[in-house]
């Protein structure tokens, strides 16, 4: 559904993207009479070999013989003055219009047969014009920051005050007090560019990745670990304390903990050739960038209590419900610098983007709490252990942001066409919301009686991060 959410946001964006592709194919196809004369080329747009004509067809030599008049005295036949010709040498081409593919040709959309310019209309709209590129990502991301969730105790400890409690060298955490989940997150890179003209090094470039969800999650349950319990700060008596989940000859229960996120990114690129047809090729890219990522925490507690504990009867089963949910969009102009370097059949690219802009980060927290007593029915009341009324609901925060991205590829070219690649990516983003940095452990277990109010919700800016290798095939039209 926030995969749907996602694309439904970038609707006009998609949108956009095709209009500009439909004028860059009408221009493409118009008339493009300033480059039917060689000698008005631009030096950076010929290529290789110094052929300074777009002619597919070779330009034959015309021979102009001067009209001489003889004299009687010079004794000499006009003829015998005219240059000799062979068929040979009337139809031999001027310059070289073959692509030295070793050398790299130009730029990377031009690789492939040479386009001819000089009619003012392209039969072929996508030859030498489109390129496609697919890859797959093997990404790890940066762990979240996250307090302690879960805990346990020795089988010493007989007093269920003291089950759980941090502080107490009895107790150890089972999940959380370090960084938790953002490791391993497989995903895909997909590139569609457009050359607006195949005598031109401009082109369009629409570039969308994605990471598919990447989660760490822990379960427990009194089986496995007899004494289980949630730990927060009991801001009324200013100690320690713990929401007790399980406990020997008391309550069983069980505990689960989910931390979730995705990443999406989607890029629109013009690029521009900054350098002439050579083995080394310089691109200027600029644009816009839109990126999404979303993070989820939720913590759910099942207790059975099979002895009666204080004014709790037995047979009650008590649920208690947290959920924390951040989701960053990010809006902004990307600049950058794309390099390609090649050698024979092999190739290394070297690419460099900065993303300036805004994140608008949406901050979702809510909690409850079902008790079900035996013989009637279950109650549910807002509110569960650190999502409580104090700080539960949705806040919105704006943040200007930098999105630096660097990444290097290797190529080797298949086909004349088709390049397999291999690669390296690092995307940086910062003042991005996570769940995990909204936590507060601070708590006051009864409001009714006063205390201050906790948890409360203070917005902690946070940072992301995804780097890994990328494996790829580049097809060129």
């Amino acid at each position: 559904m926030r995969f749907i959410k996602i694309f439904a946001r970038s609707g006009r964006i998609a949108g956009t993207v095709g209009a500009l592709l439909l004028i860059c194919i009408g221009l493409g196809d118009s008339p493009i009479n300033a480059q039917t004369n060689a000698a008005g080329v631009p030096p950076w747009q010929l290529p290789p070999g110094g052929a300074r004509t777009h002619q597919s067809a070779p330009i034959e030599r015309m021979a102009y013989d001067a009209e001489v008049e003889g004299t009687p005295e010079s004794g000499i036949h006009p003829a015998q003055t005219a240059p000799s010709h062979s068929p040979r040498a009337l139809s031999e081409p001027v310059g070289d219009n073959s692509i030295d593919r070793d050398a790299g040709g130009s730029a990377p959309w031009s690789d492939g047969e040479e386009i001819d310019c000089s009619s003012g209309f392209c039969l072929r709209p996508f030859a030498n014009r489109l390129w496609v590129r697919s890859e797959f990502l093997s990404m790890w991301g940066k762990s979240a920051n996250l307090k302690p969730l879960a805990t346990s105790s020795n089988s010493t400890v007989t007093d269920r005050t003291q089950a759980g409690v941090l502080g107490l060298p009895t107790t150890r955490v089972l999940f959380g007090g370090e960084n938790e989940g953002s490791g391993y997150a497989p995903g895909g890179r997909f590139t569609l560019g457009y050359k607006c003209n195949p005598c031109e090094d401009t082109g369009l470039e629409v570039v969308y990745a994605f990471l598919g969800q990447n989660s760490a999650d822990f379960h427990a349950n009194n089986s496995s670990t007899p004494i289980l319990a949630r730990p927060f700060y009991d801001v009324q008596r200013s100690v320690q304390d713990s929401l007790v989940v399980a406990f020997p000859n008391q309550q069983t229960g069980s505990l689960n903990i989910g931390l979730s996120n995705e990443f999406h990114s989607l890029e629109m690129l013009w690029r521009q050739s900054m350098t002439a047809p050579n083995c080394r090729q310089v691109d200027f890219l600029a644009g816009y960038r839109y990126g999404s990522f979303a993070e989820t925490l939720s913590v759910n507690s099942t207790s059975t209590y099979i002895a009666q504990v204080g004014t709790i009867p037995v047979g009650t089963i008590v649920r208690v419900n947290d959920r924390f949910s951040a989701q960053n969009d990010f809006q902004g102009g990307v600049l950058g610098i794309a390099t390609k370097q090649r050698y024979c059949r092999w190739s290394v690219e070297l690419l460099g983007k900065m993303a300036l802009g805004n994140t608008h980060s949406t901050i979702d927290i809510g909690g409850n709490r079902v008790v079900t007593v035996p013989s009637a029915a279950p109650e549910t009341s807002s509110g569960g252990l650190l999502a409580q009324s104090t700080n539960s609901g949705r806040f919105e925060e704006h943040n200007f942001t930098v999105i630096p991205e660097l990444g290097i590829t290797l190529g080797y070219d298949l086909t004349e066409r088709l390049q397999a690649t291999l690669g390296y990516s690092f995307i940086y983003w910062s003042r991005v919301a996570r769940p995990t940095d909204q936590l507060d452990l601070n708590v006051n277990p009864d409001p009714a009686s006063g205390g201050n109010p906790a948890p409360l919700f203070r917005y902690v800016p946070g940072d992301y991060w995804v780097q890994g290798l990328t494996v790829g095939l580049d097809y060129r039209f």
